[in-house]
């Protein structure tokens, strides 16, 4: 079997759709195994956010679709400071966003990551949020 370098499986230059659709189910399935036991530490927490975002962009519709879903579903276990972060680029992808289809995603993923929140949390994310929309 041949070995695959690790700078292909970014999602701006893995040519394999089904890799790319799969990387944030992964990243968000291991996230939340490992935040059963322990909080996550804060730096690993923070790229695999990062990686969540760079999702977002991704050329795929799927691929952007799902990594809405993974946000979504760790919502509630990341800290505040990385959701906002997220919260943050969704709210500027929606405005600078060309295509209504895209930019009813994005809209849709912070009113529904919103939901997941508690409500301290959620009114922090919403005065980070509103000022940009």
């Amino acid at each position: 079997m041949t070995k695959i370098p690790g700078k292909i499986h970014t999602p701006k230059t893995h040519l394999y759709l089904l890799f790319r659709f799969m990387a944030a189910l992964d990243l968000c399935t291991e996230m939340i195994r490992m935040a059963e036991g322990q909080r996550i530490e804060e730096g690993l927490e923070k790229r695999i956010c990062s990686a969540f975002v760079e999702h977002l962009t991704d050329s795929s519709l799927d691929v952007q679709t799902n990594a809405v879903k993974s946000i979504q579903s760790v919502a509630s276990i990341i800290r505040e400071s990385n959701l906002i972060m997220i919260a943050e680029t969704l709210a500027k992808m929606v405005i600078d966003a060309g295509n209504k289809e895209v930019r009813d995603i994005f809209s849709l993923a912070i009113q529904s990551t919103i939901n997941e929140l508690k409500d301290s949390s959620a009114h922090n994310m919403i005065k980070a949020v509103y000022g940009k929309l």
